[in-house]
């Protein structure tokens, strides 16, 4: 089961502004689009074998293989940071060989 990402939160930079939004802030995108400060977040699980889900244990949302998660705005998104998790720099190597 090779996880794609344990996104534990981040920062994106759209419109000059930055706005931070943690993992806990988009766990409802795994079951449907979720809009945080006019950004949206839609995960899917495609023809992957795991549905993306957000871990309340390790406080991460987690896309597994062949999964996506979609990052849209009405204004350009300049810049996005991932902070990934203690859990997911664990794989990390993995996620490089992609």
């Amino acid at each position: 089961m090779l996880l794609l990402a344990f996104i534990a939160g981040g920062s994106i930079t759209a419109w000059a502004e930055d706005i931070t939004i943690s993992a806990a802030d988009i766990q409802n995108a795994a079951a449907q689009a979720t809009t945080v400060s006019g950004i949206t977040f839609e995960a899917a699980k495609n023809n992957g074998s795991n549905a993306p889900t957000y871990n309340t244990g390790g406080e991460d949302f987690r896309i597994y293989a062949k999964g996506t998660l979609t990052v849209s705005a009405e204004r350009n998104i300049t810049k996005m940071v991932y902070n990934i998790s203690t859990q997911g720099k664990n794989v990390l190597p993995l996620l490089l060989l992609l």
